[in-house]
C-alpha cells in the first residue's frame, strides 16, 4: 500500500481525468486484471464437466470465470460465450445436443434445462432394467426347446405326426 500511496502523491499532482486515468492503469497493474483476463478466458475455453461433478456446481464455475474473464462486460456477448461455455463443458455429446435443441438464450437457461434432462434421465435410467438382466444375463445359457416333426412311426405303432421336444 505504500508504493500506491507514494505513487499518488507525485502522479496525482493535477485534477481531473488525467489522475483518474492513473489511478485506473494502477490498480490495473496492482490487481492484475489486464493480464489475467486472458488466463480466465483460456480457463473457461479448458473448462470440462468431472465424473462426479454437480451440473450446478458446473454452472457456478462457467458464472464466476466469465465475470473474471470479462470484467465489465455484459448482453448477447456474455450470454453466448456462457450458454457456449456451459454446454462443450458438459463433456457429454448426448447431453449437449439435447441442450442445444432448446436453444438457451443464457447461461442460466442452459444450466436449467441440462439440469432438467439429466434428471429425466436419471429418473429413466432407475425404472429400466439393465440390458443383461432382460436378455437374462450376460455368460447365462438359456434353455430353448426345438421341435422336430418327423413323420417316423413311433413305437406305439400309430400312423400319426410325432413331434418331439429336444433341449438344447
Amino acid at each position: 500500500m505504500v508504493r500506491m500511496g507514494h505513487f499518488l502523491q507525485h502522479e496525482c499532482k493535477f485534477s481531473g481525468s488525467c489522475c483518474t486515468r492513473s489511478l485506473e492503469r494502477l490498480l490495473q497493474i496492482h490487481f492484475g486484471t489486464e493480464q489475467q483476463t486472458a488466463s480466465y478466458q483460456a480457463k473457461l475455453r479448458a473448462c470440462r464437466r468431472e465424473p462426479n461433478e454437480s451440473l450446478q456446481t458446473l454452472y457456478q464455475e462457467i458464472s464466476h470465470l466469465l465475470q473474471l474473464a470479462y470484467p465489465g462486460e455484459g448482453g448477447r456477448f456474455i450470454s453466448h460465450v456462457g450458454v457456449d461455455t456451459f454446454i462443450t463443458a458438459l463433456n457429454d455429446r448426448e447431453l449437449e445436443y439435447e441442450v442445444l435443441k432448446l436453444g438457451p438464450a443464457s447461461l442460466e437457461e442452459a444450466a436449467n434445462h441440462a439440469m432438467r434432462l439429466d434428471a429425466l434421465a436419471k429418473s429413466v435410467d432407475t425404472r429400466v432394467p439393465a440390458a443383461t438382466s432382460r436378455a437374462g444375463g450376460q455368460g447365462q445359457s438359456r434353455q430353448r426347446n426345438v421341435y422336430a416333426v418327423t413323420d417316423d412311426k413311433p413305437e406305439t405303432g400309430s400312423n400319426a405326426i410325432f413331434c418331439s421336444a429336444l433341449h438344447t
